[in-house]
């Protein structure tokens, strides 16, 4: 087991030079950063706010994922892929002034837009959450939000990893400070969480404008931003319907439970994001290598060990999380929020299954296969919508977080066959979905044991967990080491 976690790793992680390798490590605290600190204030939060006022902002929020999709239409991954391959410093200038133009001015109409057609919507559909002033305050937050994508992909593409690493810290404490101040000492409420999100963005949007100017003087290219359209508007159109995927189940909540249930997803979402932010963290620092492997058969290989590097992270944080959700759950939130218990257990499950999503998706943008995911998205949604509208009536958070689970598995297999069919890459992903599936069952189980001694109860499910996962990791190296000799034995198959 020992040598299958490094063999994995190293094959990862071993042509990053050291400079990249400590980059890595810097991106993923970056990433890792703002859902941290969200988690930790939880206990804060979930004293001076009501599971409606959650769900409040947690709708707000989930209307909010579609402004970067249509204020940036997945330019900044052009952005990304081309940038190294410029051909001068004048050309790369003219590429991020490109991008920086067209993404300032298409987040000004999408806010525009919002502002004049959401209100008539809300009022029509009679949704619960006031336009005024909750979501005019999540509009303007997020358009900042949406330029600060510039400046964090510039640093990424020019590997400066402190300097990202410092924009992040700054926004993040800042925001914490901010809302802690207006919320506990102001008695704000939940316009606190707004208030200290906005100030913040204001602030450091002086910086945003400032960086893009130096690094672009905002040169603008026709045909640069043509190539970059025809290349994006695939991603864009799957962007906008995973995102439809990724808040559905919120939309649904709103419309068929109650802000209060809403709420108890949204601490779901929370805790359960705490894999997430692993995954993206990963996903932030692996991306650009997917970039630069010299043939198909590298890319294929690498993709692979990638995604097997995930699943082992993921699963050492998801199984002892699962296990002792409900102890962390007494430390972190007031007793209105308990039940969130069993919604956070499935959430994790579609968490396990989105990790594994992570690299074959970035793989098949990597080798230009794009046509289709727009449609493997458009058919999870779907999927999403339908589960959701059924179970969501019948088990409110519950119901929700399994229609994401169903949702996520239809995404992955979807984008694995069309993998498969398109790049001839072997993923294993039956396996990896069995271990996923057993781990979090085990994990449920061991949650419900009932001793008396909270500390005794602690130690006895993380040690059940860990044995688990430990049983996780040997079947995986064993699998692992059948298909290594598997390869030898026949050294021209295509793996």
């Amino acid at each position: 087991m020992r040598r299958y976690i490094l063999a994995t790793v190293q094959t990862a992680f071993g042509r990053l030079p050291g400079r990249s390798f400590v980059n890595t490590g810097i991106y993923t605290l970056a990433h890792g950063l703002p859902q941290a600190i969200n988690f930790f204030l939880l206990p804060v939060y979930t004293r001076y706010l009501t599971p409606g006022e959650f769900g409040i902002f947690s709708f707000t929020s989930a209307i909010l994922v579609f402004l970067p999709i249509f204020g940036s239409l997945s330019l900044h991954t052009y952005l990304l892929r081309h940038y190294r391959t410029a051909k001068d410093d004048a050309a790369r200038q003219t590429l991020v002034g490109t991008v920086s133009v067209t993404l300032i001015f298409l987040t000004t109409c999408a806010v525009a837009l919002g502002f004049l057609v959401l209100p008539p919507v809300f009022d029509a559909l009679e949704i619960s959450v006031d336009f005024h002033p909750y979501m005019k305050l999540a509009l303007l937050i997020g358009a900042i939000d949406v330029i600060a994508i510039i400046p964090q992909c510039y640093f990424r593409i020019t590997e400066n990893a402190k300097a990202f690493f410092g924009l992040i810290s700054v926004q993040v404490f800042m925001v914490a400070g901010t809302t802690l101040y207006l919320l506990v000492i102001e008695d704000f409420g939940l316009l606190s969480r707004y208030y200290g999100l906005l100030s913040t963005n204001s602030v450091l949007l002086l910086f945003y404008i400032a960086l893009i100017w130096r690094v672009s003087r905002f040169t603008f290219s026709p045909k640069l931003l043509g190539d970059g359209l025809k290349y994006c508007f695939p991603l864009a159109i799957s962007a906008l319907l995973i995102g439809g995927l990724t808040v559905a189940d919120r939309f649904v909540l709103e419309r068929y439970s109650s802000l209060q249930e809403l709420g108890i997803y949204a601490i779901a979402l929370t805790v359960s994001g705490s894999i997430s932010l692993l995954v993206i963290s990963m996903y932030k620092a692996f991306e650009p290598q997917f970039y630069s492997q010299e043939s198909d058969k590298e890319l294929n290989e690498y993709a692979v060990k990638v995604k097997q590097v995930i699943l082992i992270v993921v699963l050492v944080a998801a199984t002892p999380l699962i296990a002792c959700i409900r102890e962390i759950l007494a430390l972190l939130v007031t007793p209105e929020f308990y039940r969130a218990a069993t919604v956070i257990s499935i959430l994790v499950c579609a968490e396990l299954v989105r990790s594994l999503t992570v690299p074959v998706s970035i793989h098949l943008i990597a080798m230009n296969k794009t046509r289709y995911q727009p449609f493997i998205s458009g058919l999870s949604g779907g999927i999403m919508i339908v589960a959701s509208l059924i179970l969501v009536p019948l088990w409110g958070a519950v119901g929700a977080a399994i229609a994401a689970c169903i949702a996520a598995t239809s995404n992955l297999l979807g984008n694995v066959f069309y993998s498969r069919i398109k790049c001839e890459v072997s993923w294993n992903m039956v396996i990896d979905l069995a271990v996923i599936a057993s781990a979090v069952t085990i994990g449920y189980l061991v949650q419900g044991i009932e001793i008396e001694n909270v500390a005794v109860r602690s130690v006895t499910k993380l040690c059940l967990a860990l044995t688990a996962l430990a049983g996780y990791l040997i079947l995986m190296s064993k699998i692992a080491e059948r298909n290594r000799g598997a390869a030898s034995a026949k050294p021209s198959s295509h793996s």
